[in-house]
């Protein structure tokens, strides 16, 4: 029985850094998957709005002086999403890594630093010499 066995540590879903990190890979994961149809449909939208846009220009007696987007290139970009969700991923792993290796280790150290509130240790090891000797002829 190592001392890894007493270490009471929470469940790793009682973690918010669990969540953080699972919903934002998750949302990174869908937005990999969904960008290229979401660019394709931001295009259109950009389109119809500068093809407004122009005609409000003719109707005014202007030359249209507003750029198409270019397919694949959107004025809106999703570049801002994959960075704030890759920051939340990373800031949810070492979170969790953190929080996760702060009970350990302090778990670790209390157990070390009193014996008599260790499990194992009352476990495996008597009090004194008398105790043992003791709890040996109670048990026969």
């Amino acid at each position: 029985m190592g001392s890894r066995d007493s270490v009471d540590v929470p469940p790793l879903s009682d973690s918010p850094w669990f969540w953080v990190y699972l919903f934002a890979t998750g949302a990174l994961v869908v937005l990999l998957l969904a960008g290229p149809r979401v660019i394709s449909r931001q295009v259109q939208l950009e389109r119809n709005l500068q093809a407004r846009q122009r005609a409000a220009q003719v109707v005014a007696g202007q030359q249209p002086r507003t750029p198409l987007s270019e397919e694949g290139h959107p004025q809106i970009s999703l570049t801002p999403l994959y960075v704030v969700l890759a920051g939340l991923v990373a800031v949810g792993w070492i979170g969790l890594w953190w929080s996760r290796h702060r009970l350990r280790y302090a778990s670790g150290q209390s157990a070390l630093a009193d014996p008599d509130t260790s499990q194992l240790s009352q476990a495996t090891t008597p009090r004194s010499p008398t105790e043992s000797t003791g709890r040996a002829h109670h048990n026969h």
